[in-house]
């Protein structure tokens, strides 16, 4: 006979703890003292199996397992929120940076992001790429690359900056034998052969990717208000990338406006890190380990 499994159960701190903390927490506000706490626990399965779990950052299933708990907290605690898979650490002796998911939620609780339904009969990689072009304002000036590392696989990328007031966007004339993907791991955005760029065009890449039923988009480093813009024309362009919404990639930029909940799912030596968002309270801190045990 097989062994029931017991249930997982989810302990809140006693009642004593919470009211110490709310004490303590009190006289550092008196104080005029702000109090910011963060942590980072880790996990692994059950049955740990392989370097992945023992003492690579990176593995054949960590990633799933990351994608599975980032599931869960949207559709619990961060609800609405909007995953990026974003390049991690780079460390001394490793190849590539450890990836790291995001989970972006508006503090006032309002989706991230509102997927429009399909409604147009022609979806692609190049309508999608135009479509995402008229949102901003900008030409289209996409170049089409060849992936070596994904036999199939549809890569347009395009130089977009924002200067503070308005998008910047120009061509890459690189020449058609170069129009190839570095051999390395990881999105499009990371690979593409910015040593071929000329000295006068900004080196901020915008980068879709169409390797499977939905593309994916690779944000390059953007200020938040630009960040936000750019998310908005990603979503209002998303009729034109299929049946579901497009997978969102790269550089996810600091909470200058404080409007964010950001919580981090990473790769770490043996473990998989979860990286809570800053807390203003020991009462929050405590809830937030509670909603991720």
């Amino acid at each position: 006979m097989k062994k029931s499994k017991k249930p997982i159960t989810h302990h809140t701190p006693p009642p004593w703890m919470l009211d110490a903390a709310g004490q303590a927490g009190a006289k550092l506000q008196q104080a005029g003292i702000r109090l910011t706490l963060g942590g980072e626990p880790t996990y692994v399965p059950l049955q740990p199996v392989g370097a992945e779990w023992s003492y690579a950052a990176v593995g054949p299933k960590k990633l799933s397992y990351a994608k599975a708990v980032a599931k869960k907290l949207r559709h619990g605690s961060l609800r609405g929120a909007a995953e990026f898979f974003c390049p991690g650490k780079l460390y001394p002796g490793e190849v590539n940076p450890r990836w790291a998911i995001k989970l972006i939620a508006n503090k006032d609780g309002t989706p991230v992001i509102s997927t429009p339904k399909a409604t147009h009969s022609k979806s692609g990689i190049n309508e999608f790429g135009d479509a995402i072009c008229r949102s901003l304002g900008v030409a289209s000036h996409w170049v089409s690359f060849t992936d070596p590392n994904a036999h199939g696989s549809h890569v347009l990328a395009m130089p977009l900056d924002h200067d503070g007031s308005q998008w910047l966007s120009a061509p890459w004339p690189i020449k058609k034998h170069l129009r190839t993907l570095l051999p390395a791991e990881g999105p499009s955005g990371l690979r593409l052969p910015l040593q071929h760029f000329p000295e006068n065009v900004t080196r901020r890449v915008l980068s879709i990717e169409w390797r499977g039923p939905t593309p994916s988009v690779f944000f390059p480093p953007l200020l938040q208000s630009a960040f936000l813009e750019l998310l908005a024309a990603v979503n209002a362009a998303s009729p034109f990338a299929g049946d579901k919404p497009p997978s969102l990639e790269g550089y996810v930029p600091s909470d200058e406006l404080g409007i964010w909940t950001v919580l981090g799912v990473t790769a770490d030596p043996g473990v998989l890190e979860i990286n809570l968002p800053a807390c203003d309270s020991w009462a929050d801190y405590a809830k937030w380990l509670t909603e991720v045990t």
